[in-house]
């Protein structure tokens, strides 16, 4: 198992008084399995929200780029999750 550090932006924020959470994941888990992994804890921090389609919608990045859906995440690493915006 490894943890990783997800930094909160947009309506993610709402999920921390903090800009991150820290979720366990198994090692070697590609980003769709660590998407069902935030889907999941996400929905322990906050029951009352229901963000499960945000997170499917939202980009996962590093420090240096967005990840795609077979990325895999081996280590414990920092990451961000970065929902959709619109505006002027």
């Amino acid at each position: 198992m490894i943890t990783v550090k997800l930094r909160l932006f947009g309506a993610f924020r709402r999920y921390s008084k903090n800009s991150h959470i820290s979720i366990t994941v198994p090692s070697k888990c590609s980003v769709q399995t660590f998407r069902e992994c935030v889907e999941e804890e996400l929905n322990l921090l906050r029951p009352d929200l229901n963000d499960g389609k945000l997170v499917y919608e939202s980009a996962l990045a590093n420090e240096t780029e967005i990840l795609n859906e077979s990325t895999e995440i081996s280590e414990s690493c920092d990451l961000a999750i970065l929902p959709p915006v619109c505006g002027g």
